[in-house]
């Protein structure tokens, strides 16, 4: 993995190879409407990751309030996880949104038409 030396870009880059790694969503700030509040990579909160076996297992509400519980086998995934874990539960792993995820992967694919969903699917 290519290493940047801007936050924003390099948040950008662990939350699409984490997306790759797990197939889970990119999650957004934006209110949904619904019954309870979810969350995907993006989002992820300090509280979501916790540590089991040496590994990172997440813990969340995902899309639609279904309860997603995966332990990640992946050793750079891993890292990046349990690195941004802190004391603080409601502290949020990431600091970038979804459109600039999704801004920063076509920049980086030189493919307008690619999607996060497609890195989803590639697994």
């Amino acid at each position: 993995m290519k290493v940047f030396s801007d936050q924003k870009r390099r948040d950008a880059a662990e939350v699409l190879y984490i997306i790759l790694r797990t197939g889970f969503r990119i999650g957004s700030k934006v209110d949904t409407q619904g019954d309870v509040e979810a969350f995907g990579i993006s989002t992820l909160l300090s509280k979501h990751v916790k540590i089991v076996s040496g590994r990172a297992r997440l813990d969340f509400v995902g899309k639609k309030g279904v309860r997603n519980v995966k332990t990640v086998y992946d050793p750079l995934a891993t890292k990046i996880l349990l690195g941004r874990k802190n004391g603080r539960w409601s502290t949020q792993l990431f600091n970038v949104s979804g459109s600039f995820c999704l801004n920063f992967l076509k920049q980086i694919a030189k493919w307008d038409e690619i999607q996060i969903k497609d890195l989803r699917t590639h697994l």
